[in-house]
């Protein structure tokens, strides 16, 4: 079997260098920016219980208690 090689060529890199050096980067922005901003926000960043916790961690620190917690309301 012999090679014959192809007047076009379309894995060069001078074949479609103007549809891809414009277009592919663009559009692999505009996918990252998506995936990354898509529901931004759908999921509250605090919940009630973060201040609880917090507390809990600053009175254990006061108190020395290093392994019970301790939550005085």
């Amino acid at each position: 079997m012999t090679y014959i090689p192809s007047s076009k060529n379309i894995f060069s890199p001078s074949a479609n260098s103007s549809f891809t050096s414009r277009w592919v980067p663009l559009f692999a922005l505009l996918l990252a920016a998506f995936l990354l901003f898509f529901r931004l926000g759908a999921l509250p960043l605090i919940s009630p219980d973060e201040g609880r916790n917090a507390e809990v961690a600053r009175e254990m620190n006061l108190a020395g208690a290093w392994l019970v917690p301790s939550y005085t309301a």
